[in-house]
């Protein structure tokens, strides 16, 4: 297997016709996404789970489908349905995923 289709294939999301990102772009991304999940902000299609032992859907995992416009509530698809939570009764999951 060639290096540079390992790298295509497995590192990076590449856009076609485009050179591969630097480092410095890499470094650049991550700290912005790093960011964004301090400050509790989260991407449609981000994995959360439900923090707040007081609500009734606590420890469950779901996915965020949209978020409202005052940036502050997300909508998140749970197995039982959706459900609008407050960004501070969330946690990110690592990965992105759809169920």
């Amino acid at each position: 297997m060639k290096l540079k289709s390992l790298l295509e294939g497995y590192a990076w999301d590449r856009k076609p016709g485009k050179a591969l990102p630097t480092m410095q772009e890499v470094q650049s991304a991550y700290e912005e996404k790093q960011k964004q999940l301090k400050e509790g902000k989260y991407e449609v299609g981000t994995k959360v789970k439900v923090i707040s032992p007081e609500l009734a859907d606590y420890n469950k995992v779901g996915v965020i489908q949209d978020e409202a416009p005052s940036g502050n509530f997300y909508l998140v698809k749970l197995k039982t349905g959706l459900a609008y939570f407050h960004h501070s009764d969330l946690r990110h999951q690592g990965t992105t995923e759809k169920f």
